[in-house]
């Protein structure tokens, strides 16, 4: 039997010998049991022991644990910190043990590493690691802040429900007194993404603010991109009723995102919780829902806000508009006919000077040029540069769109239609 003993004389573990060996095994049994190999130093008789060093039975050993000098130190063999294999195996003995040897200056450089590696070993949602942090910080002073909010971030978006929890039941007592609602911004942002109900309930409850826009974006926005109607649902009433002067550009951004990302129901619940269909912003260069809708192909969205009597004419800061987008780039004749249908102007130019025609022609889209026809689309519209949709059509070569176009004679049938003017 080999007998692992710490220096103040209590037995560690004991194992068969037959089970080990040499020492580098040993080291990796105790590693898996957190106590991390680069701290770990094995003597016997007083001498340490090399890794290579045979282990025979019976046999006693001395187990002694040195302090790694950098904290974000990884251990090749494991691809993790001596704190991560600590609290991932509960042993919060080796993790205050950690955090008391640092510096503050130590702690201080490194804090980001020092917090992913708690996060990452509290997989299970346990935050004891965290506790002993702050429980060690506080004494050493440098947990601030920036330390809570950090670990808050880190926590909601990765959905540790527990420690979220501890650090909004705490925190008033380690950092401030009272917690200034912008230190939730962010972590009410990524519960939003990650549609994490009873993260974000806890966050609401700490006075978070759904409207506060921090690095471009809402957790209003956030659930709306994602298409999360429980959680959007739940932002929304939790901001029902309140009289607040950004309430309005912040359902048009979220209006924006979920047209933008295809999701018809979120559009249709902003909708009726008084979102503007026609909302542009100079953060999305002026265009409109129905534009973001029109441009990436998303026919249902389009649908709802023409069925919302969304005007189809409005234009970007670059001069198009829906219609426009569909017939020339972003091809998509489901959604030109919806236009149509809807009275979009077949007429309406980019900034260039280009009509829906023009470009259609230039680009060889026959199916929409016939469409375009069809809605009595004027071929003697010239851009800016004084090329109409029959001489774009002529210059790239689209020989049927051109023949197409030059067979629009009024009473004359061409293309599959009567064309009259």
């Amino acid at each position: 039997m080999l007998r692992v003993w710490s220096a103040s004389g209590e037995e560690v573990a004991a194992f068969p010998t037959l089970e080990l060996t040499d020492v580098s095994s040993l080291k990796h049994v105790l590693h898996q049991k957190g106590l991390p190999w680069t701290m770990q130093k094995i003597l016997h008789d007083g001498r340490e022991l090399a890794d290579a060093a045979k282990l025979e039975s019976p046999m006693d050993v001395q187990l002694v644990l040195m302090s790694p000098a950098d904290p974000d130190t990884v251990d090749a063999r494991y691809c993790e910190t001596p704190l991560t294999t600590a609290a991932r195996r509960g042993r919060l003995d080796i993790v205050r043990r950690l955090l008391e040897a640092w510096s503050f200056k130590t702690v201080s450089d490194k804090f980001t590493g020092i917090m992913s590696s708690l996060l990452r070993a509290s997989s299970d949602g346990s935050a004891d690691g965290i506790r002993v942090f702050f429980e060690t910080g506080i004494k050493h002073g440098w947990t601030d802040a920036c330390s809570f909010r950090a670990f808050l971030n880190q926590a909601s978006d990765m959905g540790h429900v527990a420690v979220v929890r501890l650090l909004l039941d705490a925190g008033e007592g380690w950092v401030a007194r009272p917690l200034p609602s912008k230190l939730f911004t962010t972590s009410l942002s990524h519960a939003s993404c990650k549609g994490n109900l009873e993260i974000l309930g806890l966050l609401l409850g700490a006075r978070a603010d759904p409207l506060r826009l921090e690095t471009g974006c809402t957790a209003i926005s956030c659930a709306a991109s994602t298409g999360n109607l429980e959680v959007l649902r739940t932002l929304l009433e939790f901001q029902h009723g309140k009289n607040d002067e950004r309430l309005s550009d912040r359902l048009g951004c979220a209006l924006l995102e979920a047209a933008g990302t295809g999701h018809e129901d979120a559009v249709h619940c902003l909708l009726q919780s008084g979102a503007d269909k026609d909302f542009g912003s100079i953060r999305y260069e002026m265009a409109t829902a129905l534009f973001c809708a029109a441009d990436k192909g998303y026919v249902k969205v389009v649908q709802v806000l023409l069925d919302a009597k969304a005007q189809t004419d409005l234009k970007t800061k670059f001069g198009m508009t829906a219609l426009v987008v569909v017939c020339s780039a972003k091809r998509n004749m489901q959604i030109a006919r919806l236009l149509l249908e809807a009275e979009a102007d077949v007429d309406q130019t980019d900034a260039d000077g280009n009509s829906s025609l023009i470009l259609a022609s230039m680009l060889g889209h026959l199916k929409i040029v016939r469409l375009l026809l069809q809605a009595r689309a004027n071929i003697d519209l010239a851009n800016k540069a004084g090329m109409t949709a029959l001489t774009s059509a002529a210059l790239w070569g689209h020989d049927e769109i051109e023949h197409c176009l030059l067979g629009t004679r009024p009473g004359k049938r061409h293309c599959g239609f009567e064309v009259h003017r």
